[in-house]
């Protein structure tokens, strides 16, 4: 009775009709007078800045790090999230990259061998 997309639908009325006789409504508050705005507001923020923040995870993990770190796909079981950021913290700039071998450079990003492939 309730699942109607259409904002002009002639179930309108009967829902409304529906819910009168059943004694249900939508109580309004106002989130100003209610004390709760400065929530609200929070909330939307930290919501943006979420998406935000998972948006540039992406990218980065799906396109940028398979172009040009390859040797990412060996820890493709692995939590991506977590061997990108034991990679950042352990190679913080390009430069930290070939200053070890590939042995080396491996055993300090797993660190757990259990997890990997």
């Amino acid at each position: 009775m309730f699942n109607s997309w259409d904002k002009n639908d002639p179930k309108d009325a009967q829902v409304i009709l529906e819910m009168l006789r059943r004694g249900t409504y939508q109580r309004y508050v106002d989130p100003q007078i209610a004390g709760h705005h400065d929530l609200q507001e929070l909330a939307k923020t930290y919501h943006q800045v979420s998406r935000a923040r998972t948006k540039v995870q992406h990218s980065l993990i799906n396109h940028s790090l398979p172009l040009y770190i390859p040797e990412m796909h060996h820890y493709w079981c692995t939590t991506r999230n977590e061997w990108f950021v034991r990679f950042l913290l352990e190679f913080p700039t390009p430069t930290h990259v070939p200053s070890r071998t590939s042995t080396k450079s491996t055993r300090a990003i797993r660190r757990d061998p259990a997890s990997a492939c």
